[in-house]
């Protein structure tokens, strides 16, 4: 029987090619995660702008500074806590991902009520934010991650 010689070396540098792989993909999808933010912020609507800061897009590994928040003066005490459960939305998203799962959200505490109500009338922004900017880049989401992740 025939021994092949470099085998061993083959095999090393396959294994680094996909390693390099996924970590290009890891890159891609926080592009893509980054693009649905984006695309969602512009949806959001404002009133003090709280809700279109609270956007993030996390993955393991990840931190973020926290939003400016802007001050409500008619409920300063919806700005505290904003700003409370912000970074604990946003740590623990990151904290319970694989390595190459990235996670796009929004933390402030009444996003469900923007997001879900078609009632609501906005002068900016509109209800499904999120939903809306997902379903934009979804044709184009692999061409997205794929641009990385080549070899």
């Amino acid at each position: 029987m025939a021994k092949i010689k470099g085998l061993e070396k083959v095999i090393a540098n396959l294994n680094k090619e996909v390693l390099g792989v996924k970590k290009r993909s890891k890159k891609g999808l926080i592009k893509l995660g980054l693009e649905i933010k984006r695309r969602s912020q512009l949806k959001t609507p404002i009133e003090f702008g709280n809700l279109k800061a609270s956007h993030y897009v996390a993955w393991k590994g990840s931190s973020t500074a926290p939003p400016a928040w802007k001050a409500d003066t008619e409920s300063p005490d919806k700005m505290v806590r904003l700003q409370r459960e912000h970074n604990s939305v946003v740590n623990n998203a990151a904290s319970n991902l694989k390595e190459t799962q990235v996670r796009v959200g929004v933390s402030a505490f009444y996003a469900g009520i923007q997001h879900e109500n078609l009632e609501f009338q906005h002068t900016v922004g509109e209800a499904k934010f999120m939903e809306k900017a997902i379903r934009e880049i979804t044709p184009n989401a692999a061409k997205i991650v794929a641009e990385d992740a080549k070899f």
